[in-house]
């Protein structure tokens, strides 16, 4: 049950892949596979290992593998829709308390936030403007146009 990898297209084997039973499916049991020899095709790059042929339905669970030679049937985890609420409301209110927070520190330090917006869209423009291998150079004109717009930004504000 190995799945080997040619060259740089791969090949297609037949492997053996457990495969829930029709009735299985049906049921939403699926603690009993059925092995079956499917064949699968194997991206050399990622590994991944996936069929090739309509024999599985799309409703049916397939996996895909990365670097392992045996695949198995892996079970679904499932939640109520209380345990999801529960999770989501968690969620909600973890979003609402961390953007309050932020909103805070921003109102608090104004400078400080706003020298970071700057810093954010200096670097984005360099990463546009130069390219691997010009590290140095991208260093410097960051130090540089920062300084410059933080001066203009300041001497603007100034002037308000």
């Amino acid at each position: 049950m190995s799945t080997e990898l040619s060259g740089s297209t791969g090949n297609i084997n037949s492997t053996p892949v457990a495969v829930p039973t029709p009735d299985a499916v049906e049921s939403d049991s699926l603690n009993v596979p059925l092995i079956a020899t499917v064949p699968v095709s194997v991206s050399p790059i990622t590994a991944i290992v996936t069929p090739t042929t309509s024999t599985i339905s799309a409703t049916t669970p397939t996996v895909a593998a990365a670097g392992i030679s045996e695949l198995a049937a892996l079970p679904v985890p499932t939640q109520t829709p209380e345990e999801i609420a529960k999770r989501n409301a968690i969620n909600e209110k973890i979003r609402t308390e961390n953007r309050e927070r932020k909103k805070r520190w921003r109102e608090a330090n104004e400078d400080r936030n706003k020298d970071n917006d700057l810093r954010c869209r200096v670097n984005k423009r360099a990463n546009k403007v130069f390219v691997p291998g010009q590290e140095e150079q991208k260093k410097q004109w960051i130090e540089e146009e920062f300084l410059k717009r933080q001066a203009k930004r300041k001497e603007k504000e100034l002037s308000n």
